[in-house]
């Protein structure tokens, strides 16, 4: 720091951002001068497995269609890194159609792969 008089740290949050923080006297309080990523949706799996971030929703994770948090109460507690888990079994390899139903896949909309996605 340029100003011996300034405190600050540097700490990585269990979400996985980094984060600067800055002693405000005056509100006797931590101040987040700077972070990265900027948004929880940018930590890399914060969703976990077939998980879907949404910074403009709370909280930010949900399973999409066809599957369910793979732990409920992780999720109720707001701890998404376990991700998702497909809510029934897949039909492929039976020669019948179950129910009247079979596989397939729903369109989504405005969704980023991950970087090496596959």
């Amino acid at each position: 720091m340029y100003n011996s008089t300034v405190i600050s740290r540097f700490v990585m949050d269990d979400g996985g951002q980094i984060q600067q923080l800055t002693w405000l006297e005056s509100t006797k309080s931590w101040f987040l001068f700077w972070s990265q990523p900027k948004t929880q949706c940018e930590v890399y799996a914060y969703c976990g497995a077939f998980g879907s971030c949404n910074a403009k929703s709370q909280p930010y994770c949900h399973c999409p269609r066809g599957f369910k948090p793979k732990s409920t109460g992780d999720w109720y507690s707001e701890v998404f890194s376990g991700g998702c888990e497909r809510a029934t079994n897949l039909q492929c390899g039976n020669s019948s159609v179950v129910n009247g139903k079979s596989d397939r896949f729903f369109p989504s909309y405005n969704m980023k792969l991950p970087a090496d996605a596959q």
